[in-house]
């Protein structure tokens, strides 16, 4: 083994037994558009990091900004975000007197992809990074953490995305019922570490310190819609408390097998859930972007 030109820390992990080896994971919060955010970061890291990670981690929205990143498609989400989803075709309140789901996801990942930018499946089956989603299961409640083909890639995105409130019925992937991962697990950290991750980059889309308030409003008004699903209804009453959890559980990490890197919003970042201003949206990218150079910083002092 040739070790003359290399660097102390490459001399350092060329003679490491595998076993030992770094395992980069990148953990990503849903949102909806808050997620452009999200956007922002990866698209500045896409260079120094997009072969970096072994697996890719996501939630909810947070899901479609992880595929575009694997596809090597660098701007793809922060088009999407902006251009796409910020109209009443994928939002519009007006649809629930109808009874109908206010986001409309078959539009907003299936019709996108199919007319307006589609996935480069080649670049994304060819990747070394690993693709997992989590879903929730509308019968039990509980979070399933998935790495699915690229021929059910999109009804696994569609399904870890169906949030209740804002869509009427669980969404069916290969049979089964489910609803927005983030319902169970919003930042799947723990999913991360139970697949041998030694180094977590997680990328957040509110700020640090931010906690969930109890809302009874929406829970009333779309408890009818999920009458079937008892453990589900049980679970959307304390999301709060397990939202509250998980940001705790991130903002006071503390491992000596895994190290945390933890890249949140500032506290001015103005993108909701339901934000569909372009200048908004683009505000809260460049406020990813900023924080996308902090991450590259890091990401290239510890090769």
């Amino acid at each position: 083994m040739d070790l003359n030109n290399l660097k102390p820390k490459e001399i350092i992990k060329k003679l490491m037994p595998s076993s030992q080896k770094e395992k980069w994971a990148l953990v990503l919060e849903g949102g909806a558009m808050r997620c452009v955010f999200t956007a922002g970061v990866l698209d500045t890291i896409h260079e120094v990091a997009r072969n970096r990670f072994d697996f890719i981690v996501s939630v909810s929205a947070g899901s479609g900004c992880a595929v575009s990143f694997i596809a090597d498609q660098k701007g793809r989400s922060q088009k999407i975000f902006v251009d796409y989803l910020s109209t009443s075709e994928f939002i519009d309140f007006r649809r629930l007197l109808k009874g109908r789901h206010i986001m409309d996801l078959g539009y907003a990942i299936r019709e996108v992809n199919d007319k307006m930018l589609p996935i480069n499946f080649e670049k994304f089956n060819s990747s070394r990074t690993k693709f997992y989603t989590i879903l929730t299961c509308a019968e039990s409640g509980e979070a399933e953490c998935i790495q699915p083909q690229p021929e059910d890639l999109i009804e696994a995105v569609i399904a870890s995305c169906n949030l209740p409130y804002l869509t009427t019925t669980p969404a069916v992937y290969k049979g089964r019922k489910y609803v927005d991962g983030g319902v169970a697990t919003p930042i799947p950290v723990k999913q991360a570490i139970d697949l041998g991750a030694t180094k977590i980059v997680v990328i957040t889309t509110r700020p640090r310190g931010f906690r969930k308030k109890k809302s009874s409003f929406f829970h009333k008004l779309m408890s009818p819609f999920f009458k079937d699903f008892k453990n589900l209804k049980e679970l959307l009453t304390k999301d709060y408390v397990t939202y509250n959890h998980g940001k705790y559980f991130i903002e006071n990490f503390n491992s000596d097998k895994t190290e945390l890197i933890l890249v949140e919003p500032p506290e001015d970042f103005m993108v909701d859930r339901l934000t569909t201003k372009r200048e908004t949206l683009l505000q809260g990218y460049a406020m990813g972007a900023i924080k996308g150079l902090e991450l590259s910083q890091k990401i290239s002092d510890s090769e």
